[in-house]
């Protein structure tokens, strides 16, 4: 990746500030939050714009594939997910000729996680946990930086040297309900710890919070959310080096057995707009035959 000198030392900052939302934020939703009784399958694709980084090929993405499979109670659901990440760069020609690149594709840490719900129809609390096996292997770097960049909130899919241990909860609640629609808010908070592999790195420990709102009508829902992370292991480090924060803003359809979606994100903290001024994805959740 064809980046300047001070990608690779804010890349090491951005790895410790940030940490995983995308499984309150995906499965947190009305339209994104099936029935635990449910079996079905997602697929998620995203691209990061970067600043100052020329030559990214348009085939450079991270894709996520997850499982979920539910358990007869129809109160808890094991969840599996397979991370991926996909780097090249266009051929180009420099002073001392034409350069080109291999293109990288990086399988990421698989996730296993069981979720519960307290309730049926998404409202109300919810838990969940899960551990990552690292697997990644330090061979595709362009392809490392790529994933731990573009979807920062799922940084320990693209780590090495690290197993990663992760659980939270959260509360999703009604504020209005008409007939055109309904207003829905959902907050929580999640935990990551990295356990070090090797001796040369150091185990970690993050706490994460958001809130979302939802505007939930029959075919189409709109949101905004905003999260935030902070390193709690490391108290040296004022409060504003220690935690990062972005904004969401998505659009999920609801057509039965499909639901597709869209979204973009904004980084809030000028360390990380530096290199990436936003991330667009989309993503689509099927249910598998025999569910409802």
């Amino acid at each position: 990746m064809r980046t300047p000198n001070y990608v690779g030392r804010l890349v090491l900052l951005t790895a410790t500030l940030v940490t995983l939302i995308s499984l309150h934020e995906g499965r947190a939703q009305s339209l994104d939050f099936p029935p635990l009784d449910v079996s079905r399958m997602g697929i998620e694709v995203m691209k990061g714009n970067f600043e100052d980084v020329e030559g990214i090929s348009t085939i450079s993405s991270i894709w996520y594939i997850d499982i979920q499979e539910p358990l007869p109670s129809g109160e808890f659901a094991f969840i599996f997910e397979v991370p991926m990440a996909i780097y090249d760069e266009k051929d180009f020609q420099s002073v001392f000729g034409p350069i080109t690149f291999d293109a990288q594709i990086m399988i990421g840490n698989p996730l296993v996680a069981m979720e519960f719900r307290s309730s049926g129809n998404g409202l109300g609390g919810y838990g969940w946990f899960g551990i990552r096996p690292p697997i990644v292997s330090e061979d595709n770097d362009d392809a490392q930086l790529y994933g731990l960049l573009t979807d920062f909130d799922r940084l320990d899919a693209f780590l090495t040297n690290y197993v990663s241990i992760l659980g939270g909860g959260g509360w999703r609640g009604e504020l209005s309900k008409s007939a055109d629609g309904s207003i829905q808010f959902h907050f929580g908070l999640s935990g990551l710890e990295l356990l070090a592999t090797e001796n040369y790195v150091e185990s970690e420990f993050f706490l994460k919070y958001h809130a979302q709102f939802w505007y939930i009508m029959s075919q189409f829902s709109y949101y905004i959310g905003y999260n935030g992370v902070a390193l709690v292991s490391d108290g040296d480090l004022d409060l504003g080096e220690r935690t990062e924060s972005q904004l969401t803003l998505g659009v999920r359809g609801n057509f039965g057995q499909v639901s597709p979606g869209a979204f973009i994100r904004f980084p809030l903290e000028k360390d990380l707009n530096d290199i990436l001024s936003f991330v667009g994805g989309v993503n689509l959740l099927i249910n598998l035959p025999g569910t409802q």
